[in-house]
């Protein structure tokens, strides 16, 4: 591809090969379908309900999520042999998921505080030794809150570029 459009955080990942990794919110499929373009992915976890909800934005009922959902499929079908679909809430599809198995987890699902603080403990074990924890939407006061929380308690490196957040395990 001519321009760069995998977001910042994954972007530190170009070089490596053989990747395993999981988006959390995948919703229309278009960043999942920037980094499988874009990296060496041998496979991914793409976890989103798919459900009727309320953000920040507005409601989305059923036959907007059943629409978002069909589009992810279409967008991504030509990496369907490269990806699980975990259907569930990011908290329940973490059982489905062993420790240390992952190179990378990118967080854009529920964007409230809890959501998110829930996300980061659930799925920082996932990652291997060397990995990336990142996330979107660093700008949102509860995801800034719940990232600097977590990486103050660790004592890890915060890297930000535009809306982008990650660390390395």
């Amino acid at each position: 591809m001519g321009t760069k459009v995998t977001k910042p955080a994954l972007s530190q990942l170009k070089g490596r090969s053989n990747l395993i990794g999981a988006e959390i919110g995948v919703a229309s499929g278009i960043h999942a379908a920037c980094f499988l373009s874009e990296l060496d992915i041998d496979m991914v976890y793409l976890i989103d309900p798919y459900i009727a909800y309320k953000n920040g934005y507005g409601n989305i009922g059923l036959e907007r999520a059943a629409e978002t959902e069909n589009n992810a499929s279409i967008k991504l079908d030509k990496y369907k042999h490269k990806i699980r679909w975990i259907k569930e809430k990011s908290a329940d599809a973490a059982k489905f998921i062993a420790d240390n198995s992952l190179d990378f987890v990118y967080i854009d699902g529920n964007h409230s505080y809890e959501s998110v603080v829930e996300d980061i403990l659930l799925y920082f074990p996932k990652v291997k030794k060397g990995g990336l924890l990142s996330g979107h939407d660093y700008g949102f006061k509860t995801v800034k809150k719940a990232v600097d929380e977590f990486i103050n308690e660790q004592g890890l490196k915060l890297h930000i570029i535009s809306s982008d957040w990650w660390v390395w395990k």
